[in-house]
């Protein structure tokens, strides 16, 4: 058990010593939440790293949907840590770590609750949503065009994603997600976490 809480702690705690060098972090409050996850206290990282993710603080936002994503100083609530990583997907920089956090996003909703490892087998079929996995999958695809930096790794992994989910669709439904998308900007932030993840804003499934 303690060699299973070092290990958490050094895996969430690296997120977060990560965090010590973003110019605009509150970096009083991330050496408070780094040192507490190296002592196993998530539940103090946890209050000091909720304020910063409010705020806007990508490192804490990623770091804060881990703790909520395995449970660590708080009960695990899957639906809250992917709407952090849909909130860390609103940061025009992109890169590695913000287009992981998109395809987390695009598995979970085209699996219905799965997610890249382990956790693939938590989906259910009943829950699936090909529309907003269609558009996450294309922010990976199309992300040239909308994020600073790219990474091409998860760029095929968006067009692959993209091409699956897309053969679920009415043409009209991708049209119209290709439209919102053209509208979508990552350097503007989701007005809540609960409401990122119902983005694409206006986009319905075609009644059968």
């Amino acid at each position: 058990m303690k060699k299973r809480k070092r290990e958490q702690s050094r895996w969430v705690g690296a997120l977060v010593a990560v965090a010590l060098a973003s110019p605009f972090a509150a970096r009083g409050d991330l050496e408070t939440a780094a040192a507490a996850i190296e002592q196993g206290d998530f539940k103090t990282a946890l209050a000091q790293l909720e304020p910063m993710a409010a705020s806007g603080d990508a490192r804490a936002q990623d770091a804060l949907a881990t703790l909520y994503l395995r449970g660590l100083g708080v009960e695990r609530d899957v639906r809250a840590g992917m709407s952090w990583y849909c909130m860390l997907a609103h940061h025009a920089q992109g890169g590695r770590g913000i287009m992981q956090a998109v395809w987390f996003l695009a598995e979970w909703f085209r699996t219905g609750g799965g997610m890249p490892g382990k956790h693939y087998n938590d989906g259910n079929r009943a829950n699936e949503d090909p529309i907003r996995a269609y558009f996450w999958f294309s922010v990976l695809a199309e992300q040239k065009a909308l994020y600073e930096s790219v990474d091409e790794d998860s760029v095929r992994l968006g067009k692959i994603g993209r091409t699956a989910v897309g053969s679920v669709l009415y043409e009209k439904e991708k049209a119209e997600i290709g439209e919102a998308l053209s509208h979508w900007n990552p350097a503007s932030p989701a007005p809540s976490p609960k409401a990122c993840l119902q983005l694409p804003e206006g986009v319905t499934a075609v009644s059968q």
